[in-house]
């Protein structure tokens, strides 16, 4: 009797870790993405720089702003993109997380927002220099980084080195 309990126990055990392995969802290696980052931006509607503001659905939802457009529309200043099911609890391997602070270089698979994103595309961390590398100019089809309006405001507004710029050699300041 107890071996026939064991031998049912072992049984189980092992469809439900059948069970566990199966329901799992593509793992990295089952994506399509070959690593060509070229490729990936030539393919892509929208390109774009953002800096993560928040992060929500155990850091899968994350809420950027748009620091630099590389390829599509302009962008609305923020934006949501999305690197896992937003309905869902449970996070698959291929699902992309963000961390709050960092700047990611987003390459998603559509065109407009809610952007989404996984594991199986191009995005990156990234560190933003003001201008398209040029080995990437021509695969998004641009050569000047584009910015938001309130990107663009921003830069357009006069620093603070601008402002007292004219004072350091005041003699009267």
């Amino acid at each position: 009797m107890l071996r026939r309990h064991l031998a049912i126990a072992a049984l189980l055990a092992m469809c439900s870790g059948l069970l566990i392995v199966g329901g799992a969802g593509p793992a990295r290696g089952a994506c399509s993405a070959d690593g060509d980052m070229v490729k990936a931006l030539t393919e892509a509607e929208v390109v774009f720089v953002g800096s993560v503001y928040s992060v929500s659905s155990h850091d899968r939802i994350a809420v950027m702003e748009v620091l630099e457009i590389w390829k599509g529309p302009i962008l609305q200043a923020t934006v949501g993109v999305h690197g896992g099911n937003a309905s869902s609890s449970a996070v698959r391997p291929d699902d992309r997380t963000f961390e709050a602070g960092r700047t990611y270089l987003v390459v998603p698979t559509n065109g407009e927002p809610p952007f989404v994103d996984s594991l199986c595309t191009a995005t990156q961390l990234y560190r933003p220099t003001g201008e398209i590398p040029t080995e990437y100019k021509y695969a998004v089809g641009a050569s000047d980084v584009r910015y938001t309006e309130a990107v663009a405001a921003v830069a357009a507004q006069p620093s603070a080195l601008t402002e007292l710029g004219g004072y350091v050699n005041d003699p009267t300041v």
